[in-house]
């Protein structure tokens, strides 16, 4: 099985558990505003590795037409925004009317340049750096020119797998800032805003956060 298969499967596992932290959308609330600020009223969002939807439910508060996507069906299941929304599959080409679909950030299943935005936060840390380079340039392809990537990864180094306490293992990819930023380049994106933000629950490695175009 491979990395993302194993993790997705724990996320299955945890996500009742995890859907119940609390304080998540506060802690991201700036950073939600500073990614929102550089959007248009209206602007077409997709959440990436959007979990129960948090974010996405408060990005659209923000003004934004944000969609949420998530290899996860018992994540999405937790999604509390709308109270019972849809599953589709990762061919479904169509979300201005669905909340939510289900499919793998290393083929969205959206045409070239539809996108005004993309909140990748606490997601693209599950990919293996090996897949890391051809996965940005996948959410590269999906936004418009001009278009807004947010990113947030742990700071850190290599790559290792981590159990959860409510149950299974994850994989995570640390990054260094100018490890980071070298793949953003080259995967055709400009750095507009970076900043590290310390992690929540108090563990050691801060987040790695870029806002670019």
């Amino acid at each position: 099985m491979t990395e993302t298969h194993t993790t997705c499967a724990a996320y299955d596992q945890i996500a009742a558990d995890y859907a119940a932290q609390a304080g998540r959308r506060d802690a991201l609330a700036e950073s939600r505003r500073r990614f929102a600020a550089r959007l248009a009223a209206g602007a077409r969002v997709l959440d990436v590795g959007c979990g129960p939807a948090h974010d996405t439910a408060a990005l659209r508060e923000l003004g934004l037409c944000a969609a949420g996507f998530d290899r996860s069906r018992g994540m999405l299941a937790q999604a509390a925004h709308p109270p019972s929304p849809a599953l589709v599959t990762a061919s479904e080409r169509e979300f201005g009317t669905l909340p939510l679909l289900l499919g793998d950030m290393r083929c969205l299943p959206i045409r070239a340049g539809a996108l005004d935005g993309l909140w990748a936060c606490a997601s693209f840390l599950h990919i293996p750096k090996r897949d890391a380079p051809a996965v940005l340039k996948e959410l590269r392809r999906a936004l418009r020119p001009g278009g807004v990537l947010f990113i947030s990864v742990k700071r850190g180094r290599d790559e290792r797998w981590i159990a959860h306490g409510a149950g299974g293992q994850r994989f995570f990819a640390f990054y260094q800032e100018d490890e980071l930023d070298t793949l953003l380049a080259a995967a055709g994106f400009a750095v507009r805003e970076g900043w590290l933000d310390a992690d929540q629950l108090g563990r050691p490695e801060p987040w790695i956060v870029r806002l670019a175009e």
